[in-house]
Formats: structure tokens, C-alpha cells, sequence
């Protein structure tokens, strides 16, 4: 009996072989199989919304055809994409385009790749969720008809702000970047006084008096120097505050962060130490996820990392407790075992990001520095810690208040005593500094001596002083808070943010809207005229809070209370107007060339050397006949870079690329290039598909250059569908 499981990625193939040991066999799909076509709108509104779906060619070939000629002759085929709305849609699409019709059909999902989760997934399969799988082409037939209607409205409308690109999520974040630039320009600065008093404790067993400072309440304005003259001054008449009431908590708990979810992660990634985009963060979780190479085998490391739950599964805590037994530093009275609420608006599919086998000291972080790249280890001790930390019992703290009289005015002095370190204990020991900083900023109490006094009693005044203060602007998003301001507005979902934001930037691919300075976020011209524009034309698609209605209409249909078409026409309802306009003008679907169309003739354009005239953009049939002939005139290249500079999360960093020019590096190659670390990136804007790598450490950047290019100068004609130049720099 022949039975295949097939998941997303290539990278998981091997972890998972490994776990099945040859019962199964198991291979990839690649992501998505098929989709809506990419140079026209692909849905027939007048028909119930209906849509075309076309099958996806990746380095030439039908991914369809591909995968069906590999399932061909299968008894069972386990369909095990991602254990989300594109997974199930994915797994939707091989069943109805791939799998024999004699197969037998199980779809099985996991959260971490490891025995026992592989093991329980096949004892338990389950056919595939057509409500989830309506919810997803729900998502993606509004989101064309948002992005070719709208898009066209941005680029054509003579009233428009000449944009590329309109969409569902990445719109309302470019609104929020705009918006913050705008509150800081509009701000104000107010400048003030705070009123404080430093008084003398004298406990009956000490040598000296014991200081300690009051705040007084109130502000008082930068102009008003003689309310605060009068206030010193009869703070030092009157010599003393007097306590009012003393409130002591002997166990004021300060419970650990929780574990991380997609967009916690990329938040605390994009500070120091790490200083990793959205986008770079994704892409180590994902390696981590899938699995990396130790000691000759390859481990899976972690959970499924795109997630909006904090939950953590029984056997989660399980190996928490076994990990944290297991470490004499900690020992098993440490573990507390938290479950945590998953949040509000999560879809809570998925539990938290944490490490898949904790408790295992051959992946115990400080064993695998020697294994990792730098910043996968990173990444992933920053999971494994901040997972154990979440298991911890809570700091508890004596706080001591005291409310006081200080001539006239409230006062109020406060102090925290740490009485049991709890999961600080992990922070303070047993790591540096700059990963204990990826807590939220004051996560700890700072420890201040206040004692414990009866009401009535009289504490010496040394002194009273004013201090000047002023408000400040909010800051400028960082890629991380970004993220988490669309996942607290309910904008988008884990799967989208990393992508969004590297839509949206003035580098790669990107559309230009914003721009990174300095580690920060800042809209450009263009950014600001789309944002008017849509406000001014089309509101509802930058209004944060419609976004966030969809994503719940978005749950409500993979619930089953909701239908594809009931959700599609009440929101085709505002869409109308433009969608007819961009008719009339010929925009959608007249004569004019696609976008897709004019980006193909500039992609061929730049491979070719060939300029394109004017009349080849003048029609779609024109662009079709153009982009014939220079296809034909294309030779397929693979191309090796030199080693360049470049920002990479805020930090600097040393990366090549391979770029495959109308060609494709054989399998066993792309393979070998993927596990020394090279990242495969989609062709696009400009760009053809290519491989990158990039390091902090230029010495080993171009040791693995050297031996890319070794390994691609090896290749001769027979490795090759067609003929194929291979431009391999000397030096790097």
C-alpha cells in the first residue's frame, strides 16, 4: 500500500520522513497549487460572484500537473498543509485537482513537528472544512475585488493619486502610519511643573535617618512660577507630611509575560538584541518550525508560529514542568503551569509559539549555540525563555503605600520589596541583560524602601523641589508595534503581517508608501495622497474598524454562520460605483493593460536588454504580442551576485543573492542551497526569482559564497531542461 502525506514546504519533508520512518513517503506542494489569475479580475460578479482559479507555475512548471503526476498510483494520500484558512484551502484544492479518485482521502493537522503530534495527527484525520475553505475564498474574492477595482481607481482616475496598489490590510496600515506622522506634526508640546518632597524616616533601630521621596499630586503650568514658589515655600513653613493611611500588600504578584503569538514575537524581535523586521522574524520562525539540522538530524523546534492565541496545550505544561525539574537552577517548585486565556478576537487555532520539546536538553538553548546561525539561535532562545518564564511562579513583592498630607496638598510615597523572585529568577541569572529587555519596557517593579507607619505620623521634611516636565509626541511606529497596533484593531490576521508590511515599504517590492528610517516608520508623498484620496473617495477600505468587521465576517463564515455569497453581497454593496466606473473607462476589463501585463513587459524588459516602445503598452493584445516576442528573445540565466552591504531590521548586515533568469536550479541543488541557509524569495516587481543570503559576520558570508559558487560552476548542460548561462563572478 502506497501512502503519501503531503505538506507545504520542502523544508518539513525531511523532519517529518525522519518521525514516519518510512511508513509513509512524503512530499511537498509547494504553498498554493492554484489561484485567481493574476492579469485580469477573475470574478464574475454578475454570477454570484464565481470565480476562475488558474493552476500556479512555479520555475516553469504547473504545480497542478507536478503534484498529480507525483500522487499518481497512491492508496492514501494525507493532505497536511498548514493548520490554518490557507492550509485548508490548499489541501481543498489537491483533493480537487491532484488526488487519484480512487485514493483514499484523510486531511490531518499539527501544531509542531515532532513524534508524538505527527503520530496523534494520523490516528486522528478528519476530512477536509468547507467552511473554513469558504471563508478563505471569501477572503480572497474580496480581496481581488478590493485590490483590481480600487487599484485601478488609485493608478487611472485622473482625480487619483497615481498609486500602485490598493488593499484590505495593507491600506489601513499605511492609514496608521500616516496618522501618526500627522499627530506628530500636529503636536504640541506643553511644558509643566510636578511638586516633590524628599522627608526623613527615623526607625528606632537605625544609626541614621532613612530618606525617602513623596510624590505631590497635581501639575502645575510652566507660567505659573509663583504657585510653585507658594507651594515650596509652605511645604518647608509646615516642616513635615503627615501620614493619612498606610496600605500594605505583603504579596502583590507580578505574574510573567505570557508566550509569544505572531505579532508579540515581531514586536519583541524588532527591538534590541535582534533588530529584525516582521518579515525576517517569519522567516527564521519558519526554519525553526520546519526544522533545522543538529547532529546529522533534522529537529523541528518549535510550534506552529503564526497564532494570535496565547494558549498553551496540557502537554505543553507537561514538559514545562519536566524542563523546569530538569534545571538545577530552577527545580520543579518553580513551575506554576499557566494555560492563559487566548485573547480577545483570537481565532485560537492554534496554542502559543513555544519550543516543541523543552524539557530535552539536547535543544536546551545554551547546547545549540554551535549548531544555529546567529540569529535563528537567537530567535529561538528568545521563544525557548520567554515559554519557560510564562510556566513560572509570579514574582511577589511587598508594596507598601502611603498616602500623606503635605500642607494642604496630597502626597503619596510608594516602595516595593522583592520577597520571592519567582520567574525573575530566570531574567536575573540566567541571562544577559539584552534578552531580559524584550519584556514589555517597567514589566518589574524598581525596588524602593518605604516603611510601614501608623496614620498621624510625622515625617521630617529635608527638602521640596520642583521638577520640570514637558509631553513629548507619540512615537513612530517600529515594524514590531506596527504590527501589534493591526492585531489589537483586529486588522488582518498572523498569517498577513509580515507580508503586509513589506508591501507597503520603499524597498523590494514594495509599493513605496512608507519608508524605514532610522528604525522607525515614516510615510512618504505618495503614501499621504493615497490615504486622502481613499478618505476622500473610499473611506470604508481605511476605516480600521470595517477592516476588523471583515476579519470577525471572515470567522463568522469558517464557523458556519455565515455564507460566501450573503458575506460578498453586502460588501460588493459600496464597491459598486467604482466597479462599474472602472468598466465604463475600460480600466478593468477594456483594452488597457493589466498591471500584471506592464510589470511582465519591464521584468522582460531589464532580462532582455530590449527596449519596450510606447505602442507596446498601448493595448492588452499589444503587451501580449510583446511579451511573446521577448520571451522568445530571453536566454535563461543563472546569476551569482557579489557580496553587498545592506539595513536589515535596523541593524547592518553583508547578503548575495542567486537569481534564477528565466531558468531553475535543479532540485537536489535548490535543496542543499536551502539547508546552507540561502532563502528563496518569489519573483516580482522587477525582481526574478532568487535566492538570498545574509549574515551580520562577513567572514562567514563569504565562506558560503565561495562555495555557492562552487557548487553552481559544477552544473553543466544535462542539469538543465534548456540551455542555461551560469554568470559566476571570480570574486565576491
Amino acid at each position: 500500500m502506497r501512502r503519501v502525506i503531503v505538506v507545504e514546504s520542502g523544508a518539513k519533508t525531511r523532519t517529518i520522513r525522519r518521525l514516519v520512518r518510512g511508513e509513509y513517503e512524503v512530499i511537498a506542494c509547494g504553498g498554493h497549487i492554484r489561484d485567481l489569475p493574476n492579469d485580469r479580475l477573475g470574478v464574475d460578479v454578475e454570477a454570484g460572484f464565481s470565480y476562475e482559479m488558474q493552476p500556479i507555475r512555479r520555475r516553469g512548471d504547473s504545480q497542478v500537473a507536478r503534484l498529480r503526476e507525483e500522487l499518481q498510483g497512491a492508496d492514501e494520500v494525507y493532505l497536511a498543509p498548514d493548520p490554518d484558512r490557507e492550509g485548508e484551502a490548499i489541501a481543498a484544492d489537491i483533493l480537487e485537482t491532484a488526488v487519484p479518485s480512487d485514493a483514499e482521502i484523510h486531511r490531518i493537522t499539527f501544531n509542531a513537528i515532532v513524534y508524538s503530534a505527527i503520530q496523534d495527527a494520523l490516528e486522528e484525520p478528519r476530512g477536509v472544512d468547507e467552511d473554513l475553505v469558504e471563508a478563505q475564498r471569501a477572503r480572497s474574492v474580496l480581496d481581488r475585488l478590493i485590490g483590481f477595482i480600487l487599484s485601478d481607481m488609485v493608478k487611472y482616475d485622473p482625480e487619483g493619486p497615481r498609486a500602485p496598489s490598493v488593499g484590505r490590510v495593507q491600506s489601513p496600515a499605511v492609514g496608521l502610519v500616516v496618522d501618526r506622522e500627522q499627530e506628530i506634526e500636529d503636536f504640541e508640546p506643553r511644558e509643566y511643573w510636578t511638586l516633590h518632597a524628599r522627608v526623613l524616616h527615623e526607625p528606632e533601630d537605625a544609626e541614621e535617618p532613612q530618606p525617602l521621596t513623596a510624590d505631590l499630586d497635581g501639575e502645575i503650568e510652566e507660567d505659573a512660577w509663583d504657585e510653585v514658589t507658594d507651594r515650596v515655600e509652605a511645604l518647608a513653613e509646615a516642616g513635615s507630611l503627615t501620614v493619612q493611611w498606610c496600605e500594605v500588600d505583603p504579596e502583590d504578584e507580578l505574574v510573567p509575560p505570557p508566550p509569544f503569538t505572531t505579532d508579540t514575537l515581531q514586536n519583541a524581535a524588532d527591538g534590541q538584541p535582534l533588530n529584525l523586521s516582521p518579515e525576517e522574524t517569519m522567516e527564521l520562525a519558519q526554519r525553526l518550525y520546519e526544522g533545522v539540522e543538529i547532529d546529522g538530524t533534522e529537529r523541528a523546534l518549535i510550534t506552529y508560529m503564526r497564532t494570535d492565541s496565547t494558549r498553551v496545550s496540557p502537554e505543553a505544561l507537561n514538559r514545562a514542568k519536566s524542563a523546569l525539574d530538569q534545571r538545577e537552577a530552577f527545580g520543579e517548585e518553580l513551575y506554576s503551569g499557566r494555560r492563559w486565556n487566548q485573547g480577545a478576537g483570537a481565532q485560537d487555532a492554534h496554542e502559543a509559539i513555544r519550543p516543541t520539546e523543552p524539557e530535552d536538553p539536547d535543544v536546551w538553548p545554551e547546547n545549540l549555540e554551535d549548531d544555529l546561525d546567529p540569529e535563528l539561535f537567537e530567535l529561538y532562545r528568545l521563544i525557548y525563555w520567554r515559554f519557560l518564564a510564562s510556566q513560572m511562579q509570579a514574582a511577589v513583592y511587598r508594596t507598601t503605600i502611603l498616602d500623606l498630607d503635605a500642607a494642604g496638598h496630597a502626597a503619596e510615597a510608594r516602595g516595593h520589596e522583592l520577597t520571592d523572585p519567582g520567574f525573575l529568577t530566570l531574567y536575573d541569572d540566567h541571562l544577559e541583560d539584552p534578552l531580559a529587555s524584550t519584556m514589555e519596557p517597567g514589566y518589574r517593579y524598581e525596588e524602593v524602601d518605604v516603611p510601614e507607619l501608623e496614620t498621624g505620623h510625622e515625617l521630617a521634611l529635608e527638602r521640596a523641589y520642583p521638577e520640570p516636565r514637558r509631553t513629548y509626541p507619540p512615537a513612530r511606529y517600529r515594524e514590531g508595534r506596527l504590527v501589534s497596533e493591526l492585531k489589537e484593531r483586529g486588522i488582518g490576521r498572523p498569517s498577513t503581517y509580515g507580508q503586509t508590511l513589506e508591501r507597503i515599504k520603499s524597498r523590494g517590492d514594495g509599493a513605496g508608501y512608507v519608508r524605514k528610517r532610522s528604525g522607525t516608520l515614516r510615510p512618504t508623498d505618495k503614501g499621504r495622497r493615497l490615504v486622502d484620496y481613499l478618505r476622500e473617495s473610499y473611506s470604508r477600505v481605511i476605516d480600521y474598524e470595517y477592516t476588523a468587521r471583515m476579519e470577525e465576517a471572515l470567522d463568522a463564515i469558517a464557523e458556519g454562520e455565515l455564507s460566501y455569497h450573503a458575506f460578498l453581497e453586502e460588501e460588493f454593496d459600496w464597491l459598486e460605483a467604482p466597479y462599474q466606473r472602472t468598466l465604463d473607462e475600460g480600466w478593468l476589463e477594456g483594452d488597457h493593460p493589466t498591471p500584471a501585463q506592464l510589470e511582465h513587459l519591464d521584468r522582460l524588459s531589464e532580462q532582455t536588454g530590449i527596449d519596450v516602445p510606447d505602442e507596446a503598452r498601448s493595448s492588452k493584445a499589444k503587451a501580449s504580442e510583446w511579451i511573446d516576442k521577448l520571451l522568445d528573445e530571453r536566454v535563461a540565466r543563472i546569476e551569482l551576485s557579489g557580496i553587498h552591504e545592506a539595513e536589515a531590521g535596523g541593524v547592518d548586515v553583508h547578503r548575495f543573492f542567486v537569481y534564477m533568469r528565466g531558468a531553475r536550479l535543479p532540485d537536489e541543488l535548490f535543496e542543499e542551497l536551502c539547508d546552507e541557509g540561502l532563502f528563496p524569495l518569489a519573483g516580482g516587481e522587477g525582481q526574478p526569482p532568487r535566492m538570498r543570503y545574509q549574515r551580520q559576520d562577513l567572514t562567514r558570508v563569504e565562506k558560503v559564497w565561495r562555495q555557492t559558487r562552487d557548487q553552481l560552476a559544477a552544473l553543466d548542460e544535462g542539469d538543465f531542461d534548456e540551455a542555461t548561462e551560469i554568470d559566476l563572478p571570480q570574486d565576491p
